[in-house]
């Protein structure tokens, strides 16, 4: 999501006294949310439990998204774009596909986890939960170099290949992996 807080903007600071204004997400990013609704991990439990209990994807997102603050639910739907593009259902498929979105997305980490640790413990995962836990014990931070590391080897070899990558930790996207494993 581009950033955009230019305060001499005057069409933009009016318009973020209408709610749904076009400067809305950015105004609540760059100055804090000003409405208790839902953070983005708030409205995927929701979904989440709604589903358990037997609701549908389209229902329980009906159900829980109105609940949620305009960053929450921009964070909920590009996660939802992107693990739509790929198949996913949650945790493992999004940890390889949709990294960025996903740190975005769940809470800040609890633990000091860094990303070497990070990629660690993802690279011995074959679960969701697994997955989601491995996050957690990372900090925001190295959730996002990772998911940017990821982002680079995606650009750099669309088609996978172990050559490809190699390649490209030793070139395009090597100043990300000396980030992650310092």
């Amino acid at each position: 999501m581009a950033l955009y807080c230019d305060l001499a903007d005057q069409g933009c600071i009016d318009d973020v006294t209408d709610t749904g204004g076009v400067c809305s997400v950015e105004f609540a990013v760059c100055f804090g949310p000003d409405d208790p609704g839902m953070a983005c991990d708030e409205l995927t439990d929701c979904v989440g439990a709604c589903i358990d209990k037997g609701g549908s994807i389209g229902s329980c997102e009906d159900q829980c998204l109105p609940g949620g603050h305009i960053v929450g639910q921009t964070e909920y739907f590009a996660l939802d774009t992107c693990a739509t593009k790929f198949g996913c259902g949650e945790g493992f498929c999004l940890s390889e596909n949709c990294a960025f979105e996903m740190a975005t997305c769940i809470s800040p980490g609890e633990g000091d986890g860094d990303c070497d640790g990070l990629v660690t413990c993802l690279s011995a995962c074959s679960s969701d939960a697994c997955a989601e836990s491995c996050y957690l014990k990372s900090d925001r931070q190295d959730q996002i170099v990772y998911a940017a590391m990821l982002l680079c080897l995606q650009g750099a070899c669309p088609d996978g290949g172990e050559a490809c990558q190699a390649q490209a930790y030793q070139t395009s996207c090597s100043a990300l992996l000396a980030m992650c494993f310092q």
